[in-house]
């Protein structure tokens, strides 16, 4: 991490304490559901990785879901679908 990295990761960090500290029913024990949602999604060259099955099932919903492959690729643990589908007529 470079110090301008560090920097700003120390601001970050020093902003959210203050957040915290001066609003603390925003937060609570259960995360909400964007998190949820976004839960396992993560961003790596502007694609979508490493994400559950049940999510894929959900995202092909009004699709005809022909096949779904599961791959690992690259150089990070990339878990990822090869998805062939179709969407009825």
């Amino acid at each position: 991490m470079t110090d301008g990295e560090q920097s700003l990761a120390d601001a970050q960090r020093r902003h959210w304490q203050n957040t915290y500290t001066v609003h603390p029913g925003m937060y609570s024990e259960q995360p909400s559901a964007p998190t949820v949602h976004g839960d396992d999604v993560y961003e790596h060259g502007g694609f979508a990785v490493h994400f559950p099955r049940d999510l894929v099932d959900a995202l092909a919903d009004g699709w005809t879901l022909h096949e779904v492959h599961p791959f690992k690729e690259g150089d990070l643990p990339l878990r990822l679908w090869r998805i062939t589908q179709t969407l009825p007529r």
